[in-house]
């Protein structure tokens, strides 16, 4: 990277007159040079471009390029020629940062490699830094590779965040749950369902989401107080398990019967259901919907205490 100043400042990628690298750019050469990409920043710059071999070598239009990147094998007129020559000046008053990295084609036995090559204000390339990521825990060193992929597996979701600021990556983990109550929500006001269909069944009460770890048997458990007729129409209702990441349900239960009686209430009870979720984060609730649109039911719950019903609640339980 180097600051242009209100002037013209050119260097060589290649030597077009001698057709050779010029002695301090070893590291490329014309028939390697096979694209890259310019750098502006702070204001706009002027680019022009020399493209082409000995014996056909072409210096395009200069064009304008605003602060960001231009990919040098899309910039005007260059159409796959290898670029030579690179003269940027600023567009305005002041200086502008600009640099190039270019790639090239290393490999012998004919296959793409690019690699990235940063070339100085003398004309100087300057080779790339060392590739390898360097992976530390807790301030040391564990390995240099070239890669990282964070698997998740056996219920472990790994979560990895930018921090650019700090120059770094954040990881996080989720280890898979253990045993006992992992998830327990309740309800404490009677839900009215109106929906007819299973797909569009109302959600009743939803889990929070629990990190499965895949070979586990798991227990969903749900209770309500009672069933609510609202119309005073015959009617039925039908209750269901739902796996919500899936968009799916998993089972019903509770189908309930109700005579033209309005305000007609049926106990309540306790449903579950035993099961091996897919491993990683998932969620579960109960829905409901009733056989006729014209006819509503509430499922009851209330706050506890004397006179009042209790809550209904949904519990997701490890079963060891």
């Amino acid at each position: 990277m180097f600051t242009v100043p209100n002037t013209s400042i050119v260097f060589n990628t290649y030597d077009e007159d001698a057709n050779r690298v010029p002695a301090a750019q070893t590291f490329i050469n014309n028939a390697e040079n096979v694209g890259g990409y310019l750098y502006a920043s702070l204001q706009p710059v002027y680019v022009r471009l020399t493209v082409g071999t000995q014996g056909a070598v072409r210096k395009l239009p200069e064009f304008f390029m605003a602060p960001g990147v231009q990919d040098l094998g899309s910039a005007p007129g260059v159409g796959g020629s290898p670029v030579t020559k690179i003269e940027v000046r600023t567009a305005g008053v002041g200086s502008a940062q600009f640099w190039a990295v270019l790639t090239t084609a290393l490999d012998p036995i004919g296959s793409f490699s690019p690699s990235p090559y940063q070339v100085g204000a003398n004309g100087q390339i300057i080779p790339p830094p060392a590739q390898n990521l360097i992976f530390q825990h807790n301030g040391l060193l564990v390995a240099t590779e070239g890669t990282a992929d964070f698997i998740d597996a056996n219920g472990m979701v790994w979560t990895l965040t930018d921090d650019p600021v700090n120059g770094r990556v954040l990881i996080s983990v989720a280890p898979p749950a253990t045993s006992g109550v992992l998830s327990y929500v309740q309800f404490t006001a009677p839900v009215n369902i109106a929906t007819t269909t299973e797909a569009t069944a109302t959600t009743i009460v939803t889990a929070g989401a629990v990190n499965f770890d895949g070979v586990s048997e798991y227990i969903l458990e749900y209770f309500f107080s009672s069933y609510r007729n609202t119309t005073g129409n015959a009617c039925e209702i039908i209750s269901l398990f739902h796996d919500d990441t899936a968009g799916a349900g998993i089972g019903q239960f509770m189908d309930a019967n109700f005579p033209a009686t309005l305000h007609y209430e049926q106990g309540g009870g306790i449903a579950q259901r035993r099961l091996i979720p897919p491993a990683g984060n998932r969620t579960y609730s109960v829905r409901a919907f009733v056989a006729n649109a014209a006819n509503t039911v509430d499922v009851m719950a209330g706050a506890g205490g004397a006179g009042a019903l209790l809550p209904g609640f949904i519990r997701i339980i490890k079963d060891n």
